[in-house]
């Protein structure tokens, strides 16, 4: 069949080119990626698992990220020059204790 062709309502995605080009791939073993014909149907489906998988993973990471933030802010708040620098206007928590740490304050 022809790779991506208009109007067949099947399209021939993945391999190297076609999930660079936002195609549907399998990743074999060996990072060898496979190549899979589909329907405009399923390739939404495909797309839409796609991303809600990597949703999941990301919000996986929200709660111990919470936890080390406060834990770095709480050990910031006892830093004089971390609070000087936060009670400046337009610089924020993570700027403050940046400049706070490279500086040696």
């Amino acid at each position: 069949g022809r790779r991506g062709s208009r109007g067949s309502g099947r399209r021939r995605v993945g391999g190297r080119d076609g999930v660079l080009a936002g195609g549907v791939g399998v990743v074999l073993g060996g990072g060898e990626v496979a190549e899979a014909e589909v329907d405009d149907g399923e390739l939404a489906q495909l797309i839409q698992l796609a991303v809600k998988n990597n949703l999941a993973v990301m919000h996986c990471a929200d709660e111990p990220i919470e936890r080390l933030e406060a834990a770095i802010i709480a050990k910031a708040n006892r830093r004089p020059a971390y609070q000087y620098l936060f009670k400046v206007r337009e610089i924020g928590k993570v700027l403050s204790l940046t400049i706070a740490l490279e500086t040696g304050t």
